[in-house]
């Protein structure tokens, strides 16, 4: 726990002269710190590196295995079976970026069971800027709506050309009440709507409140799933409803 010292609590005003603080360690009675030893020369230091909790170690071990490249990959690959969840996210994001043997490692778990390493695939090949377009098409009809989410963020800066009938598949699976997947069309549909969507000639009225929400619902007339023109919905959140 981190605490530091102030003159006065509140305001945001810093009245700390010395710029200074205290470290506190909460343990169990009668306990003693070991600080672990890691060989960062050799890959298995690395990979206990990219284990540790330490932010600062774990970025040692990370940035190590990256600059192997391939070589490392079956090393790292292993993790994918870690039982701590978090590690299996560090190997994954790593995978990501260790050219195409880690790339084709990654690349399965788009269809992995669980949701949520789909959306750290996804996330990981994303910032390696593999193939994004081609991905999103595969993935905007997951079962997922977090999933989704990513596809529809990652599309915000493709031109409508290309990004276009991708959204109008995530549009569609828009239940009209999860904010943050309104919030991922919006940002997705922002700049491209426009020029290139239809619009409506009554606009409507609670769009007006919502300028993420008239952007979806250009996405949603596209999808056949906003009638424009009949009463809109109460919820600024929501599409249109029949």
């Amino acid at each position: 726990m981190a605490d530091w010292f102030d003159a006065r609590v509140g305001g945001h005003a810093d009245l700390d002269n010395s710029t200074s603080g205290t470290i506190y360690r909460i343990a169990p009675k009668g306990f003693k710190s070991v600080v672990p030893q890691f060989d960062l020369n050799t890959t298995e230091g690395q990979i206990a590196a990219l284990k540790s909790p330490a932010p600062n170690v774990r970025y040692a071990g990370f940035t190590r295995l990256k600059a192997q490249g391939e070589k490392a990959v079956p090393a790292v690959a292993a993790l994918l079976q870690d039982k701590n969840s978090f590690i299996a996210a560090r190997a994954i994001w790593l995978l990501a970026q260790m050219g195409p043997a880690g790339i084709a490692k990654v690349e399965p778990l788009l269809g992995a069971k669980d949701e949520q390493t789909r959306v750290i695939a996804y996330r990981a090949l994303r910032r390696a800027n593999h193939q994004v377009v081609a991905m999103a098409q595969k993935m905007a009809s997951d079962s997922s709506a977090a999933v989704r989410r990513e596809v529809a963020l990652s599309l915000r800066d493709v031109p409508f050309a290309q990004s276009g009938p991708i959204l109008v598949e995530v549009a569609r699976r828009f239940d009209g009440k999860d904010r943050s997947y309104l919030e991922a069309l919006g940002l997705a549909a922002e700049g491209n709507t426009r020029a290139s969507m239809p619009r409506s000639e009554k606009p409507c009225p609670m769009a007006r409140r919502s300028p993420k929400l008239e952007r979806c619902l250009c996405l949603a007339d596209l999808a056949s799933q906003c009638p424009r023109g009949r009463p809109c919905a109460q919820d600024p959140h929501s599409f249109h409803q029949a």
